[in-house]
């Protein structure tokens, strides 16, 4: 509770810590999900017969997979900040 200065007390956060943790929260969900997308795909695509350790085709496909997985992605979130720069513009 805060004391009568109106400064928070030991164990409250502040408004700009709530939204600190909230946006890590948010960007620690994107990694995983982010990550699971490309073991899904890149498994999917790179790994025609499962066992217990990836051949070297095997491994070098998931490498470029997984390069290529984030480039695109890369590429899409500078277009999208880019479109979103350009309508802040015309408001």
């Amino acid at each position: 509770m805060a004391d009568m200065s109106g400064s928070p007390g030991a164990n409250e956060m502040t408004f700009e810590q709530i939204k600190e943790t909230a946006l890590f929260q948010m960007q620690m969900n994107i990694v995983q999900t982010l990550t699971s997308a490309i073991s899904d795909k890149c498994f999917e695509r790179c790994v025609t017969k499962p066992g217990s350790r990836l051949d070297s085709s095997e491994t070098s496909c998931v490498s470029r997979c997984t390069q290529r997985f984030l480039e695109a992605r890369s590429i899409v979130a500078a277009a999208y900040v880019k479109a979103s720069s350009a309508s802040r513009e015309f408001e």
